[in-house]
């Protein structure tokens, strides 16, 4: 085997075990796993045990598909409308962030609310997180925005408002 793919491999483990160290730095992080040790549980279960803010526990790629498809969740995209239309999240609404506030009302009472947009570091999710729980409203953010489900190959849907 060649040095430099011999060094590609062994750089991929270090760098999975360093993502890994990233992801459970802080103890408050590692609480949820303690939870999950002890059986199975649904995602906020055990956020609530650790006693963390939904907002910060998260979802995964899969999980917002099916509680949307079964009528568990709303999947709410908060980018400007523009980039909602070149390409959103199948079964994702839009309701941009700068109108959140004045059209909140708009948005079912009873159900957790799954809120995206760019990417991982895009704020806007962050914010529409804090504006809509300061509301009584049960919401959280999806980890991943639309440039991680074009890049992870995922279906992206590019049809009109809805």
């Amino acid at each position: 085997m060649p040095e430099s793919a011999r060094s590609a491999a062994k750089a991929r483990p270090h760098d999975a075990f360093a993502a890994s160290g990233k992801a459970l730095a802080g103890g408050r992080r590692l609480e949820p796993l303690d939870v999950l040790a002890q059986g199975e549980r649904t995602v906020d279960a055990p956020a609530k045990a650790a006693g963390l803010n939904l907002a910060t526990a998260g979802f995964s790629r899969e999980e917002p598909r099916v509680r949307s498809a079964a009528g568990d969740v709303v999947v709410l995209d908060v980018r400007p409308v523009d980039e909602y239309r070149a390409g959103h999240i199948p079964g994702a609404g839009s309701l941009p962030v700068e109108e959140l506030a004045d059209r909140i009302g708009e948005l079912p009472e009873d159900l957790e609310i799954v809120v995206h947009c760019r990417g991982e570091y895009c704020v806007l999710a962050h914010y529409a997180v804090r504006l809509l729980t300061g509301h009584g409203r049960r919401a959280i953010r999806l980890h991943d925005g639309v440039l991680e489900w074009r890049l992870s190959e995922l279906s992206v849907d590019a049809s009109d408002l809805t």
